[in-house]
Formats: structure tokens, C-alpha cells, sequence
């Protein structure tokens, strides 16, 4: 999920159970979300293109635990992609005109999202990284728009 969008999502909520106080928490959090940031592009630099949970677990606990590891990685992403795409059905929905869609409407708009990853992950590298780039600065002028 987008930081930017959270923000925005929890932004009244914070103001008016905190106060004024909300700023002070808001730029301790801040700061603790650049030093995660900061981990993580450090975990970045250093892992691998392909297989990263398999060669990593293997590389520290053995073959064992490295299948274990990978089955639990698949079984996530699977869970955590399914998931987002069934929430992502309601937003399409709206997008589309359909003011109040049914479990079907979003399951049938929740493949299309699916169908539609999909194709964009085996396009390869450079259009995903072209789709990816092209969705962060929509948001970023989304945000500034909403902001």
C-alpha cells in the first residue's frame, strides 16, 4: 500500500483523536519510516533478482529450511495478490459507473485485475518497469492534487 494513500486515509482520524499533537507524532513516524526505508534499500542492494527467499534461506539455515521457506513465500503471495485484487474490484467498480457491486461483480473485476497483472509481469522487465514508473509519478500528482 502506498504511504502517500495511508496517510491520507488515516489523516482526519489522527487529527481529531491527537490534536495538535498529531504533527509531533506524525514527523516521529516519519522519521522511523525513513530509517525502515533506509534498511530496506539496503536489503535491496544486496538481494537476488530471482529466488531471493529460497537462496537467502539456504544460504543461512540449509535446503530444509529454504523449501519451507518458499512454500510459505508462494502460499503468500498467492493469498496477498488474490486479496488485493478482490479489494481492488470494488475500486474498479466505482471507476466504472457500478455504484454498489455484488461479491460476483467484484470476484469477476478481481480476475480482471489478476489477468491484467499478470500480463504486465510477463511483458518483461523494461514495460513493467515502464508501467511501475508511470503509476508512481500518476500518484505523485494524484497526491499533490488531494493534498
Amino acid at each position: 500500500m502506498s504511504p502517500i494513500i495511508g496517510l491520507y486515509g488515516v489523516f482526519g482520524l489522527a487529527l481529531m483523536a491527537a490534536g495538535p499533537a498529531f504533527w509531533w507524532g506524525l514527523l516521529v513516524v516519519l522519521l522511523g519510516q525513513a530509517l525502515v526505508a533506509g534498511v530496506l534499500a539496503e536489503l535491496a542492494s544486496r538481494w537476488p533478482v530471482a529466488g531471493g527467499v529460497c537462496l537467502w534461506s539456504r544460504s543461512l539455515l540449509g535446503h530444509t529450511y529454504s523449501w519451507y521457506a518458499g512454500w510459505a513465500y508462494i502460499w503468500t503471495l498467492i493469498i496477498t495478490v488474490a486479496a488485493v485484487a478482490f479489494g481492488g474490484g470494488t475500486f474498479l467498480a466505482s471507476l466504472l459507473g457500478i455504484e454498489q457491486p455484488d461479491t460476483t461483480t467484484k470476484i469477476v473485476l478481481g480476475a480482471v485485475i489478476l489477468l491484467a497483472s499478470t500480463i504486465a509481469n510477463s511483458a518483461g522487465r523494461k514495460w513493467l518497469s515502464l508501467l511501475v514508473t508511470v503509476s508512481i509519478v500518476c500518484e505523485v500528482i494524484a497526491s499533490l492534487g488531494v493534498g
